[in-house]
């Protein structure tokens, strides 16, 4: 049966009391016919007398194109190797006793037969298991080509992730710019004037070479250097980062690459657990609604984790349910602010520190201030004040640090809040 295919219910008259589709018209009380032959005659015109015809026939090619609209796959290919005799022999061995055979093309089932064409077919117990068989290796194929779509469409994706990885290498090396910019600060630092923003200095390795260099007028040639030694950390712990995040994507596209050209010599059972791992990770993409993200999300340039409420609920949420014991908490004194808090993996460095401590700030009603003084502490030694209000906490023993309040977004951190 195929996508046209109907199905008829007939009483004993032969007329059709139900049609499965009406197939352009409605044919309920119509005497069956197919080709303007009833029923009684169609019965008289059965596969059988078909063969038969073949066998007693000079020209078997011509009674099998006459009867046959679209040739069988196994009939297209006997007819292509046999001779007329042999296709004569067949059909009368298909009559006589008719066998379940599977041809095979490298390795390959392609059709069911009910004679043996060729040493390409193999017998098999009944036609039901050859059938079973075939449709078995039918499902088994269309698994492989969507399970191969969905690797192709990963390998594309994160082709797109090491392409933009390989951008943010090529700024990272700019650490020895700022090296060198903070360098050339300190070795001309009797020289420069407080109150300069862009200064021009000679490379003293190479004095044909002029450099110029914006600075803070604000800020002291020392406090200046410090800035460019800061970024200079920071870009050069960026680059080890990225490195390693490369390294890691070029192996996954290699394993996906391998993957996709032996997932034919996967057994049933490695092929459904594949199967089952990619439909969990979720390649097909499903219109549902976006979870809301809750706190604000950012990495330190060390690359730990910095939380930020964004307003008295979640200040209350993020610190006394979100937070660990261990946790840092960060609080500006004497002004409010979002609680901010330091995911604490036992490896914080005082860049780390000094980076949650600034954004704290930053996320406060001190933000324009110059210096502000940050307390922290960890979680375990913040508790709820009552006659406060939500949001309003008591800290002991905390430490403080004074910063300079700096956006985290045009800061040399990574900001995640809007990353899937």
């Amino acid at each position: 049966m195929g996508p046209s295919s109907n199905i008829l219910l007939l009483d004993r008259e032969k007329k059709i009391i139900h049609q499965h589709k009406k197939a352009g018209k409605n044919r309920i009380g119509e005497l069956y016919s197919l080709s303007g032959l009833s029923i009684d005659e169609i019965n008289g015109y059965s596969s059988e007398k078909v063969f038969q015809d073949v066998i007693n026939s000079k020209k078997p090619y011509s009674v099998i194109e006459k009867n046959f609209r679209k040739l069988p796959l196994w009939l297209e290919e006997l007819m292509r190797i046999a001779n007329t005799q042999d296709l004569k022999e067949s059909f009368s061995q298909i009559i006589k006793n008719p066998k379940p055979y599977i041809y095979y093309k490298n390795k390959k089932p392609l059709f069911i037969s009910p004679h043996k064409i060729s040493d390409k077919a193999k017998r098999r117990k009944s036609f039901s298991a050859a059938v079973s068989e075939l449709y078995d290796f039918e499902i088994r194929e269309v698994t492989i080509v969507n399970i191969r779509k969905k690797i192709e469409r990963q390998i594309k994706s994160e082709e797109k992730t090491l392409k933009k990885l390989k951008e943010d290498l090529e700024k990272s090396k700019l650490s020895e710019v700022f090296k060198m910019k903070g360098e050339l600060i300190l070795f001309y630092l009797q020289d420069i004037k407080k109150g300069e923003k862009i200064l021009k200095l000679t490379d003293p390795y190479n004095e044909s070479n002029k450099i110029e260099i914006e600075v803070e007028p604000s800020k002291t040639p020392v406090r200046n250097a410090e800035i460019y030694f800061k970024k200079y950390r920071k870009a050069k712990r960026s680059r080890k980062v990225v490195e390693r995040r490369i390294r890691n994507i070029n192996m996954k596209i290699e394993n996906y690459k391998k993957l996709h050209v032996g997932i034919d010599n996967l057994r049933e059972d490695e092929l459904k657990k594949l199967n089952e791992t990619f439909k969990q990770q979720k390649f097909i993409k499903e219109k549902t609604k976006p979870e809301e993200r809750k706190f604000r999300k950012f990495l330190t340039s060390g690359g730990k984790t910095v939380l930020v409420g964004r307003n008295k609920n979640e200040n209350e949420e993020l610190t006394f349910r979100v937070a660990k014991p261990k946790d840092l908490f960060f609080h500006i004194r004497e002004a409010p602010g979002s609680h901010t808090i330091l995911v604490n993996d036992g490896k914080l460095s005082k860049d780390d520190i000094l980076d949650a401590a600034q954004i704290a700030a930053y996320y406060s009603k001190a933000k324009h201030s110059t210096i502000v003084p940050v307390s922290y502490t960890e979680r375990r030694y913040v508790r709820k004040s009552k006659k406060l209000g939500p949001g309003k906490v008591l800290l002991t023993n905390e430490k403080t640090i004074f910063v300079e309040p700096e956006n985290p977004k045009k800061k040399e951190l990574i900001l995640m809040q809007n990353k899937p």
